[in-house]
């Protein structure tokens, strides 16, 4: 949505998508979060960029507690 990493990263003409999904075992190490992005051609050339957005973001949920709803709407959607 409006004001989040991929649409900041969109309007700047980074990445063309984005995907999430759960960790998985990647060559002996195991991860909990695995997020890719479809770079474009000038994303190529501002990775930098790029992983400081994700990082931010990264640092800003660490930081927040969790939310009741966000657990709620989780639990709601699997069922």
């Amino acid at each position: 949505g409006p004001g989040s990493v991929v649409s900041v990263l969109k309007r700047r003409g980074l990445i063309s998508g984005c995907s999430c999904s759960d960790g998985k075992w990647l060559e002996g190490s195991f991860s909990l979060l695995n997020v890719s992005f479809d770079l474009t051609e000038r994303g190529l050339d501002e990775i930098e960029e790029i992983g400081a957005h994700l990082f931010a973001y990264l640092g800003m949920l660490q930081r927040t507690t969790p939310q009741k709803w966000i657990f709620d709407e989780m639990k709601r959607l699997a069922e």
